[in-house]
């Protein structure tokens, strides 16, 4: 695939994730800054092509998925944007893959906005599916979910620089039984949707500088 590069020169060990006040190195997420776009518009790294899975809310997925050359005075941001609800669309883009090291807290940060969609973003953790020999270059058709973490709190029309902590931890029934698969992980991704709801409006989610670091 031929990629073309916009607004930066990037060398090799930075390409994925160039950002003045960021340590390239550290940021284990590929492209977090979307300045790496491929020929048809997509952000280089990560995953938006779902249509493998059969799954039918994400037939059309790659159609909701962009970059946006300028928003403000940003430039190249991920734009995702609400599924078609007649046709009961559910728009999704994934990260890549990341290596989950027990025993280690990650942070997770990006700038986002919304104009009126209403998302989901969080952390997705996933285990070798059955009769898969492990290996260091995983596909998402050779993993099964076993792990949602928990939701960042819903974007504004005004960027915002949004943070979490994987995994998080608390008291509740529920993550507790969420937590007992984590000893199970082998890899994790952010994950950001816009499920099929009816009755709201139609917009779309934008995300900037993501930035995945091991504490």
């Amino acid at each position: 695939m031929r990629i073309m590069l916009r607004f930066v020169t990037i060398f090799m060990v930075c390409a994925a994730c160039f950002r003045p006040e960021a340590v390239c190195a550290d940021n284990l997420c590929i492209n977090g800054d979307f300045n790496t776009v491929t020929n048809e518009n997509k952000p280089y790294g990560w995953i938006y092509d779902l249509a493998w899975t059969k799954r039918g809310p994400w037939k059309n997925n790659t159609q909701y998925v962009s970059i946006k050359e300028k928003d403000g005075v940003r430039k190249n941001v991920l734009a995702l944007a609400m599924g078609n609800a007649l046709l009961h669309d559910e728009s999704v883009v994934i990260s890549n893959l990341m290596p989950f090291e027990q025993g280690k807290t990650y942070k997770i940060s990006f700038d986002g906005r919304t104009d009126g969609a209403a998302e989901r973003i969080y952390i997705r953790g996933y285990k070798w599916k059955s009769g898969i020999k492990p290996h260091d270059n995983p596909e998402l058709s050779e993993l099964q979910d076993i792990y949602h973490g928990k939701p960042f709190e819903p974007l504004t029309k005004s960027w915002k620089r949004m943070t979490l902590n994987f995994p998080y931890f608390s008291k509740t029934k529920s993550s507790e039984l969420n937590q007992a698969s984590l000893k199970n992980i082998r890899f994790f991704a952010l994950y950001i949707t816009i499920p099929i709801i009816d009755n709201k409006p139609k917009g779309s989610v934008y995300l900037d500088n993501v930035e995945i670091t091991a504490k």
